[in-house]
């Protein structure tokens, strides 16, 4: 429950003791024994709130496609891969709703997440899990999925 601040505080040393010793914490809910009392209910979510009490320099999401599209890849061949949000993100959010059925941790959850993150000063990034060597290019500052830039509150209303 990170709403409990002795247990966030725990949650924060525990990672950035993991960090001092070079290791990348990778945040996942167990969803098969998490109970009601202390399910956060979705990864995405769970992911951005921790990089934002933990202050963490990028956020990463991986998913099943390569980032944020202009409409939904996997039915739609003319969709496009958005390579950059920041004040352009309430455009993205509606195509974002258009494109997808409001589903348990889909694309709709990555961009939430990931705007809550750009908000709080840091960037994220949305990427595909099965691209080649995803974490070595985005750690080098390739070019890879969609980049959420730091907004500051700031969009295209």
């Amino acid at each position: 429950d990170l709403s409990n601040p002795e247990r966030f505080t725990n949650v924060r040393n525990t990672i950035e003791t993991l960090f001092d010793w070079g290791i990348v914490p990778i945040i996942n809910e167990n969803d098969a024994i998490a109970t009601e009392e202390i399910q956060i209910g979705d990864n995405d979510m769970l992911s951005a709130s921790v990089a934002i009490g933990v202050d963490v320099d990028l956020l990463v999401t991986l998913t099943d496609v390569g980032g944020v599209y202009t409409g939904n890849p996997k039915d739609d061949d003319d969709a496009e891969l958005i390579e950059a949000v920041g004040t352009n993100y309430d455009t993205v959010q509606s195509l974002v709703d258009d494109s997808t059925t409001a589903e348990f941790g889909g694309i709709q959850t990555k961009v939430e997440g990931a705007r809550d993150v750009s908000e709080h000063g840091t960037p994220a990034i949305i990427a595909n899990s099965a691209d080649r060597d995803v974490l070595e290019r985005i750690a080098t500052a390739k070019s890879v999925g969609t980049l959420f830039v730091p907004i500051n509150g700031a969009t295209d209303d």
